[in-house]
């Protein structure tokens, strides 16, 4: 597979091992700050004023939602679901449906998934959402970024690192 990495001057780049080739998206200001692929091979990007974006392998497409200013983080779940995180809240697109998920500004710099398939989501706080509800983990310190090893610890970056053991 390839590398892909988001530029500074609204687009992304591909390493493929050998060469690197890049696509722009249109219209677009700012920097791209997070990337994921989703179940169906799309991109979909997060950047400082360029909003969310979803990138099918041909078109851009500008995703109309709540998530339209500076998006920190962006996350494909293995459900398919998507999630986002901007100044404002956090997003999650879930069979076609974008909702705000209640958890307040600046909580989402980060997402990752367990081996039990929960959602942890840093930021201002860390939550851990099961399928159906959110779970507060820590409502002071702030994690900007999540990593769950294969044991299914998972190690949260912020101030220091700290180890969560589900």
């Amino acid at each position: 597979g390839n590398l892909i990495a988001g530029t500074g001057r609204n687009g992304i780049a591909f390493y493929n091992g050998q060469s690197f080739s890049s696509i722009q998206i249109d219209d677009s200001p700012g920097h791209i700050h997070s990337i994921t692929v989703d179940l169906e091979g799309n991109i979909w990007t997060g950047g400082c004023y360029t909003g969310l974006s979803m990138y099918d392998g041909q078109n851009w497409t500008l995703e109309i939602n709540e998530c339209k200013k500076f998006v920190m983080a962006v996350y494909a779940a293995q459900n398919g679901d998507i999630w986002a995180g901007d100044l404002d809240g956090t997003y999650r697109l879930h069979d076609g449906a974008w909702t705000e998920c209640g958890l307040g500004k600046n909580t989402a710099s980060s997402f990752v998934e367990d081996l039990d398939h929960n959602i942890w989501i840093g930021g201002k706080g860390l939550y851990k959402f099961n399928g159906s509800e959110f779970e507060t983990i820590d409502s002071v310190n702030y994690y900007s970024s999540l990593v769950c090893d294969p044991e299914g610890k998972i190690w949260a970056g912020g101030t220091g690192i700290t180890v969560f053991e589900p």
